[in-house]
């Protein structure tokens, strides 16, 4: 057995039995710590991971629906190979996505994407595909539609028309500057869009976190608030006309009717009609010229058309502002044309 020689061997023994238990733990907690760097570092990989493999996930599938677009539209098959070779890409990234620790709601989001596209995918591909199928492919997918040249010239009813989307543009038929327009979006879509350019106004009370209630959430990060005023005053000056905007539309529809009257009894020249309620745009067919030189004749008489590309066409606008005068001036110059 061992006995120390001296009390100041006996004070060193003593310290160095009570510091064991100390130096393991802090050696243990040495590594903990870097256990849980380790641990730290692997998450924010996998997180920036996921971050990455979301955005191309949303891409692919951006993209396999404008393939699906296209082909519900020109229905060429060769956009279905197209889809094929992009629909390997989506499903192993949907694959790579489900292999990351995600929360259990994200991942049930995840299933129910590759489970709709796989459903569409079948849909697509169908052999002897009839109507009943294209409107089901067609539901399976947003609606965005282009409002260009109805908003302001017809009367609308946004969720009568079925879309999710609306685009309007504000230089048109709304009398507004250039650059200005709208974007209605339905409420059912409200929750499932993301602002791409949030800012200070995207936010309830500006605090970056909840969204804005409605659509004014999707206002881009900054606005010009001069074509913005523009926009504004051009909507009030018609609700400010007798009969507002109401009043306005009739009297556009009524100037669209005589004009189409007026211009079918010009020799050589026909109105196109798809049927249906009809706008201010006519189309008009000459059987005797071109398009372009009877765009460039009614010009030199300061009647302004332009003609439709790629068609015979001669596209007319009509509205609230036309009157007799303008539709004579119109007639009687394609008159002159022979």
């Amino acid at each position: 057995m061992y006995y120390p020689r001296s009390f100041l061997k006996f004070i060193l023994l003593g310290f160095l039995l009570v510091s064991l238990p100390l130096v393991y733990a802090l050696a243990e907690l040495i590594l903990s710590l870097d256990r849980l760097e380790s641990q730290g570092r692997q998450e924010v990989l996998q997180a920036a991971q996921a971050g990455r493999t979301s955005r191309l996930l949303y891409e692919q599938a951006t993209t396999l629906e404008r393939i699906a677009r296209q082909h519900l539209i020109l229905e060429d098959n060769a956009l279905l190979d197209e889809y094929g070779h992009l629909r390997e890409d989506f499903r192993q990234t949907t694959r790579q996505l489900a292999a990351l620790p995600l929360e259990p709601g994200s991942l049930e989001t995840l299933e129910k994407l590759a489970d709709r596209e796989s459903s569409l995918h079948n849909l697509l591909t169908a052999p002897g595909r009839g109507p009943d199928v294209a409107d089901q492919l067609a539901d399976g997918y947003s609606q965005l539609v282009d409002g260009a040249q109805s908003c302001g010239a017809i009367p609308l009813d946004m969720h009568a028309t079925g879309a999710d989307f609306y685009a309007a543009s504000g230089q048109k038929w709304l009398l507004g500057p250039q650059g200005t327009g709208a974007l209605w979006v339905h409420p059912r879509q409200h929750d499932r869009l993301r602002p791409a350019t949030p800012s200070y106004f995207t936010y309830a009370d500006g605090h970056v976190g909840p969204l804005r209630e409605g659509a004014a959430r999707f206002d881009p990060g900054s606005l010009d608030t001069t074509v913005l005023a523009g926009f504004a005053a051009a909507m009030e000056w018609v609700e400010r006309l007798p009969g507002g905007r109401d009043a306005w539309l009739r009297e556009a529809a009524a100037n669209s009717a005589k004009a189409r009257v007026r211009l079918a009894s010009v020799p050589g020249a026909s109105v196109q009609d798809p049927g249906g309620p009809t706008s201010g745009l006519i189309a008009l067919r000459l059987d005797r010229h071109e398009s372009a030189d009877a765009v460039a004749h009614l010009a030199e008489r300061n009647v302004l058309v332009r003609p439709i590309p790629d068609t015979p066409y001669v596209r007319v606008s009509v509205g609230a502002w036309t009157d007799d005068a303008d539709i004579e001036a119109l007639a009687a110059g394609l008159e002159s044309l022979g």
